[in-house]
């Protein structure tokens, strides 16, 4: 029986029975800083702002990326889009089926998610048929990335990072494979995954999240990373046409 999956990844198992037929991330450099000033005392509190931040936006721009070549037939390779709340979503995704790399354009509204291949017409998929979810519940308050914040174990801070004109502080932390299923994959959920969360020290805004783990291959670790920016930005996000 296959197992349900949730989130940005099971969309690309769905795309593959709808459809028959890589990756984005910010580049930044680290700096041997440690003791940067913020206003979080520990943390944990850094955490439960970056959630509080994450849960009042009312929307967000992300991309996911995963340096990773997988050995799976079907996989997420990396993708970027919009997200308004409550259950709205527009993006692409690049997944990779039987091997194949593919480029597919995603809408999702009001729980009807759409998917449209290279310049082909529009598909309807209907994910909750094979116990997938809507990936529009990407930033939902549970069930989402925020549940990544809240289950995070043992916070350490890891110094400071640059990326663009922000001064992100890194939180280390493991989170439970379970969570991180529910979010983007794992083919191991009993496995805890090591994270590194990046807090934008001026608002307290998660803006990176890199997760080590079983994501592919029960046997060997890979890499997804997931940045997040453009919070509360006016996006306009409708059915397609045709």
């Amino acid at each position: 029986m296959r197992r349900p999956i949730t989130s940005l990844a099971l969309l690309a198992t769905a795309l593959t029975l709808a459809l028959a037929t890589g990756g984005l991330a910010a580049c930044t450099r680290s700096s041997p800083k440690a003791s940067p000033t913020t206003s979080a005392a520990d943390p944990a509190e850094a955490l439960a702002r970056a959630k509080q931040a994450l849960d009042a936006a009312s929307a967000v721009h992300f991309s996911v990326s995963s340096p990773s070549t997988p050995a799976a037939s079907t996989a997420l390779l990396g993708g970027e889009g919009d997200i308004v709340r409550p259950d709205r979503f527009k993006g692409a995704l690049d997944v990779l089926y039987s091997g194949l790399k593919a480029h597919v354009n995603v809408v999702s509204v009001s729980g009807t998610v759409y998917v449209q291949l290279l310049g082909s017409t529009w598909s309807k998929v209907r994910p909750e048929q094979i116990g997938l979810r809507d990936p529009a519940g990407f930033i939902a308050p549970h069930g989402g990335l925020a549940d990544l914040l809240t289950t995070a174990q043992a916070p350490s801070f890891a110094g400071e990072k640059r990326r663009g004109s922000e001064v992100l502080r890194e939180v280390r932390a493991t989170v439970p494979g379970e969570a991180v299923r529910n979010v983007l994959t794992s083919v191991d959920p009993t496995r805890p995954v090591p994270a590194v969360f990046g807090v934008d020290e001026a608002t307290g805004q998660l803006r990176e999240a890199t997760l080590t783990g079983p994501f592919f291959d029960a046997t060997a670790t890979s890499t997804y990373t997931v940045v997040l920016d453009r919070y509360g930005e006016k996006v306009e996000i409708g059915a397609p046409s045709s």
